[in-house]
């Protein structure tokens, strides 16, 4: 989760002001017999950022057709403590970073522990398999979870993404790697190697995301202001040829980077937030000069963004609050609040179902999306008071299923089920009808 209770100010154990360089570069060799350290220097710094940003304007959007006599709160299939089962030591900070499926598996899963604590070493990376009922998806009488292997990391897991059958990228505090698995039929998934990265970030990375069109390039940013693009596939061969140096691309923010992604149809337009609350999106081709969109919301804490569809993207904030931005009149055009969440760091879209989930504090909301309306549909939350500070919610929606999935920072792994609730949506969708304005439009978008 990208939320601000991840500043390192507040529960991270860097103390050191931020410096951000205009360039990344590490260019150390080490003499005598040691192998020389592979190194990244970007090549490109894009400038046409830069200049006069758009502004924030909303039309205020309040979600029609909600039955606010009905019980919300979206049953549970499985809780298990994950991180108890998988580290199996006391700790103080026993948090579970977001959870990713396999794209080619949907009960086989990754994700990462959070424990922050300087004097202790014990974060690693879990994989492990799901066994929902399908016949019976109400009942938890025969879900179980199974671990499959954990495996030490050098530093605590900021975000983990599975981007195909046999790689998994992480981050773990400034650092990147991948971890090589190989799937097992009707044995879980077995552990072949991690390949750390060269450090081009100089402070914790607050996300991860790989590209749909390209699995090759990944997009990562955080604290220290920089959005790097990096093709993965190239860095990882320099690295086995004991390379002095690589290469990777850099969008300069200058400003705290919350969340990072990439277009859903274009392949090299990708974007990302700040916490100040600026959306940047921008194309990552050095010979194209195809000016960057720079929005500012006027509203801070904005932690995360979500791609509704190819023209419009959803905004989160540390307030609870939900923007749509609209690419084609860039300009946010509605807004809406989560009235379960005190803080959203996390938005995840699931377009087959045409909903989608926010993570933050102190729970997880489901949406149903529709081009007119959005409908809350459920809501599932461990923890009323929590009793730790900082405590957030991190995870994603299951694939091909009805299933949202949490994570949070007393180490839960938490299953829940909204088929119901889509139904009860749809059926209020149909139903529901916008009435015309005294000018004959419907919505509440503007020119």
């Amino acid at each position: 989760m990208n939320s601000g209770s991840n500043n390192p100010s507040n529960n991270s154990p860097q103390n050191n002001p931020y410096t951000i360089p205009s360039k990344s570069s590490i260019n150390e060799e080490q003499g005598g017999e040691k192998a020389p350290n592979n190194t990244l220097e970007p090549v490109l710094e894009f400038t046409n950022f830069q200049g006069n940003p758009s502004y924030g304007h909303v039309d205020e959007f309040t979600p029609r057709g909600t039955n606010n006599n009905m019980d919300d709160r979206l049953p549970i299939l499985l809780n298990v403590n994950l991180f108890k089962m998988a580290v199996n030591r006391p700790t103080n900070n026993p948090g579970l970073s977001r959870v990713s499926f396999c794209p080619f598996d949907n009960s086989v899963f990754v994700c990462g522990t959070e424990e922050q604590d300087t004097f202790k070493k014990g974060n690693c990376l879990i994989v492990g398999t799901l066994e929902i009922d399908s016949k019976q998806p109400r009942s938890t009488t025969n879900n179980s979870l199974n671990l499959s292997f954990s495996h030490p990391v050098p530093d605590y897991i900021r975000d983990v993404l599975w981007f195909d059958e046999q790689h998994i990228l992480f981050a773990a505090n400034q650092k990147m790697g991948v971890l090589r698995v190989s799937p097992e039929k009707n044995a879980g998934v077995k552990f072949l190697e991690i390949v750390m990265f060269p450090e081009f970030h100089k402070d914790a990375i607050r996300e991860v995301a790989v590209s749909d069109g390209n699995k090759n390039l990944v997009i990562s940013g955080g604290f220290d202001g920089n959005v790097f693009v990096t093709d993965i596939t190239k860095l990882i061969s320099d690295i086995r040829k004991n390379e002095k140096k690589s290469e990777n691309s850099l969008y300069p923010c200058r400003e705290v980077v919350g969340s990072v992604s990439w277009h859903i149809t274009d392949p090299y337009l990708a974007s990302c937030t700040t916490d100040t609350g600026t959306l940047h999106i921008f194309d990552i081709r050095t010979d194209k000069r195809r000016p960057a969109i720079v929005h500012d919301t006027t509203k801070k804490e904005l932690y995360c963004h979500s791609y509704r569809d190819s023209n419009n993207i959803m905004l989160g904030f540390g307030d609870g609050t939900i923007q749509i931005f609209d690419l084609r009149s860039k300009r946010c055009t509605l807004s809406m609040n989560d009235p379960h969440q005190n803080q959203i760091g996390e938005i995840r879209f699931d377009h087959k179902n045409n909903c989608f989930a926010t993570y933050g504090s102190p729970s997880v909301s489901v949406f149903k999306a529709q081009e007119t309306m959005t409908i809350p549909c459920g809501h599932a939350s461990l923890n009323s008071s929590p009793s730790i500070p900082y405590y957030k919610t991190s995870g994603d929606l299951r694939r091909g299923t009805n299933q949202v999935v949490m994570t949070d920072s007393f180490g839960n792994f938490s299953v829940f089920d909204y088929s119901n609730f889509i139904q009860q949506s749809n059926v209020m969708m149909t139903t529901t009808t916008s009435t015309p304005n005294s000018e004959g439009n419907t919505g509440n978008t503007s020119q």
